[in-house]
């Protein structure tokens, strides 16, 4: 450690704590300063029930949440005051779980497209699906027969954004991907999961804030509970019925324990969690795929590889 981060670290350790740290200052000729970059690695608790271990910690590596600036002297002239720090210290971490999350319903969309409250929430995607079944195409005065002409629009401009319709004069008929899953799905209702499958994967923030189709969230939140942590420790774990309520609920304020407990056995019967008394751990496949999408994670923040028993 060279004399210049030693003096900024030891500043930031007297006057921010010891949750954060700095990177090797740079020296700028034009200020003649040296400038380092102020980071933490935060923390996370893994928990895992069936292991001679139940918990272990794992650190968060969080860059660039700050910057010291000392002169020649090595004293501090400038530096990222401590409550700005932490603010950026939360958004990161908050920007992390998000684009997690975001994986986690990428990697288990064919899951929650077998949930039946998809089939019931999404209904108006499979009318629209069901109606190319039929007839091939869909008049522009059918929609005005459903008496929800704007929000079947939107649904419609949705489905062709993907190539699932395609817009052809006078209406709509079935796009390439449309006619890809119909080929590769074996009966009626494999074809609309994959239709609704493909949507969610795609598409689930622009259900969810546009459409406002919400009644997916807990199931997305209960299972995320499980598999955040699976996420962070890169591998498979096993958790009780119980740790997942309580990080259902520490996690996203979910306070129905009987709606938490029955969407958890709605996860498991759609082969988005597997189930081996008392324990629930990661179907293989999503973990798998979840494993391989997680080079998308933004690089502002990354698990360090290090672990610690508690």
């Amino acid at each position: 450690m060279n004399v210049a981060r030693s003096a900024a670290l030891r500043y930031v350790l007297t006057n921010y704590g010891n949750a954060l740290s700095v990177d090797e200052p740079v020296f700028d000729e034009t200020s003649k300063t040296w400038v380092a970059s102020i980071k933490s690695d935060y923390p996370k608790v893994i928990r895992n029930d069936r292991s001679s271990e139940p918990q272990k910690l794992r650190f968060l590596a969080v860059p660039n949440i700050g910057t010291i600036r000392l002169n020649e002297n090595l004293r501090v002239v400038e530096r990222t005051p401590f409550n700005e720090c932490v603010r950026n210290l939360r958004q990161s971490l908050a920007l992390w779980q998000a684009r997690a999350e975001a994986i986690i319903v990428k990697a288990s969309a064919d899951a929650l497209a077998r949930l039946d409250e998809s089939h019931v929430y999404l209904n108006p995607v499979l009318t629209i699906v069901s109606n190319l079944q039929d007839d091939d195409k869909i008049p522009d005065s059918w929609l005005e027969q459903t008496g929800r002409e704007a929000r079947m629009h939107q649904y419609l401009k949705l489905l062709t954004d993907l190539e699932i319709v395609k817009r052809v004069e006078g209406g709509y008929t079935y796009g390439n991907l449309m006619v890809q899953l119909q080929q590769e799905a074996k009966g009626k209702r494999a074809f609309e999961t994959a239709v609704l499958s493909h949507l969610i994967n795609s598409s689930y923030p622009i259900l969810r804030d546009l459409f406002q189709i919400k009644q997916l969230e807990r199931f997305i939140h209960v299972d995320s509970s499980y598999y955040l942590s699976a996420f962070e420790s890169e591998e498979v774990i096993y958790m009780r019925r119980e740790t997942i309520v309580e990080r259902c609920r520490a996690t996203y304020g979910e306070g129905d324990r009987l709606g938490i407990t029955q969407a958890l056995d709605k996860l498991v019967d759609a082969e988005a969690l597997r189930f081996d008394h008392p324990y629930y751990f990661a179907n293989g496949r999503i973990f798998s795929k979840m494993m391989d999408l997680k080079g998308s994670l933004p690089e502002r923040s990354a698990l360090v590889a290090g672990s610690t028993a508690r």
